[in-house]
């Protein structure tokens, strides 16, 4: 509906020492003489060190908290999962979010879960974790079997558990938000053609911004424009005026991707021109056509 809302928007994101003088400087409390001179090409080489220096300690600064914060996601999945495993449901509620759990207070909870299920945790494992600013990924292998079937055979599953910080500690995100990061970690995916992505979302939001439907109909996946000539598609009214849009993250798996973006609009009525905009996000979807990416409208 988002995305029918979206495209059919126009159908219904001290002192100077003199040069060659000599002066003092300590290097490791040893007093070095040495020439100075007010040269820039003599500053450079200092100047160059002097940056790497500060380069270098910050990226080493950021490896540091990168690993911290590897080991605090592993340590929290590990404890989760631990609970789950020993069905020690007081401990799982306290990680899952208040929109997973519904209504039911912990007690509730803990009964429920025990007497129905709907699953029995048998055993899990831990590999790879990987960390990107406040999200983070945990592989995960579990396997489960059906609370009120203890015959049927365990079904073993693997993935990416998604996580995310909150508060300065790290929960798994909810089923139900699941599209709010991608699936795998960085590394794990084609960047290259995640930020190629990325620049053509942003030139399609720029162009919606801007009311240029001629300029946005370039952007609509071919099968669409194949069945919607281009002069119908400009005569047909905007519902919506877009005012400012903010992309997430692209995600890219062969010839498809995800862009998760937040966009603002009003409608396109010139009595409401003053009032605020309404944001929403979602999660567009593109394809890549002949070596180009386009917007993947149903058609």
């Amino acid at each position: 509906m988002v995305m029918k809302k979206l495209i059919s928007g126009v159908e219904s994101s001290g002192s100077r020492q003199q040069t060659g003088q000599p002066a003092l400087i300590l290097v490791r409390h040893c007093r070095v003489p040495f020439y100075f001179s007010a040269s820039p090409l003599l500053k450079a080489p200092y100047l160059i060190m002097g940056m790497l220096l500060i380069l270098s300690l910050s990226l080493a600064g950021s490896l540091q908290a990168a690993q911290d914060e590897s080991k605090a996601l592993r340590e929290r999945a590990t404890a989760f999962w631990e609970a789950r495993v020993k069905g020690d449901w007081g401990t799982v509620f306290d990680y899952l979010s208040g929109a997973e759990v519904g209504p039911a207070t912990k007690e509730e909870y803990i009964n429920f879960t025990k007497e129905k299920g709907p699953f029995v945790y048998l055993s899990y494992k831990l590999g790879e974790v990987d960390v990107d600013d406040d999200a983070g990924w945990v592989k995960t292998e579990f396997d489960i079997r059906p609370l009120r079937f203890p015959g049927y055979h365990p079904n073993h599953v693997e993935q990416w558990q998604v996580w995310e910080k909150r508060d300065g500690k790290w929960f798994p995100i909810p089923r139900e938000r699941q599209e709010e990061e991608p699936r795998l970690p960085p590394r794990l995916r084609p960047l290259k053609e995640e930020r190629a992505v990325i620049a053509r979302a942003n030139e399609f939001w720029q162009a919606r911004e801007k009311a240029d439907y001629a300029l946005l109909y370039q952007y609509l996946s071919p099968v669409y424009t194949e069945k919607a000539p281009k002069q119908e598609f400009l005569n047909k009214k905007a519902l919506y005026v877009y005012v400012e849009h903010q992309i997430h993250w692209a995600e890219v798996e062969g010839d498809h991707a995800k862009v998760r973006v937040t966009v603002g609009s009003r409608p396109n009525d010139p009595n409401m021109t003053k009032m605020d905009p309404s944001h929403e996000t979602i999660v567009q979807e593109w394809i890549k056509v002949k070596g180009q990416w386009y917007v993947d409208v149903p058609s």
